[in-house]
């Protein structure tokens, strides 16, 4: 059987794309750790939800045996959710959901305490304008926010693109701009 890593085209060198990639906690602890160590010549930027967050004892085991900074957190609903994780170690990167783990308020705790143990913040948002504007307002006032996630129809939410929400769309337009 060939590598999982043979079924991955090889894109040209190209230092200004980083990419994450998203297991989205479908995989068994044990194979999260091959499917991890497959990936690691690919130089992703991180791997989120190499497992379940109901799993997080899972997560300093997997984050010992690679290089690869591993992302949490779509999935959690409150800052106690988030301290166990936190607590348990091996997450990188945090990325609460405003619209499921308690708005702007809640989710600027769940960052201080990321912060706390040096962990950096993404924020997860696959909804509209609304929600993108609540996460942006957490990313502008946490020190250890470092990317916004946002769905912009690429998966199982093709119906929730950002621009289906606005009128004029070509003010959004980076056709022949810088």
């Amino acid at each position: 059987m060939p590598p999982v890593s043979g079924s991955i085209r090889p894109v040209p060198p190209a230092p200004e794309i980083e990419f994450g990639l998203d297991f989205h906690g479908r995989v068994s602890a044990p194979m999260a750790k091959v499917l991890i160590k497959e990936l690691e010549p690919y130089r992703p930027l991180f791997i989120e939800e190499p497992v379940l967050a109901e799993q997080a004892e899972y997560y300093p085991k997997l984050a010992a045996q690679t290089h690869i900074p591993l992302a949490a957190g779509e999935r959690m609903f409150s800052r106690f959710d988030f301290k166990r994780v936190l607590e348990a170690g091996g997450i990188s990167i945090l990325q609460p959901d405003l619209s499921h783990a308690g708005g702007i308020t809640e989710c600027y705790k769940i960052a201080g305490m990321a912060e706390a143990y040096d962990v950096t913040l993404a924020p997860h948002c696959p909804l509209g304008p609304i929600a993108l504007a609540a996460c942006l307002h957490i990313d502008f006032v946490s020190y250890n926010a470092v990317l916004q996630e946002q769905s912009m129809g690429i998966h199982y939410n093709k119906g929730a693109e950002l621009l289906d929400f606005v009128k004029n769309k070509e003010d959004f337009s980076m056709v022949g701009k810088p």
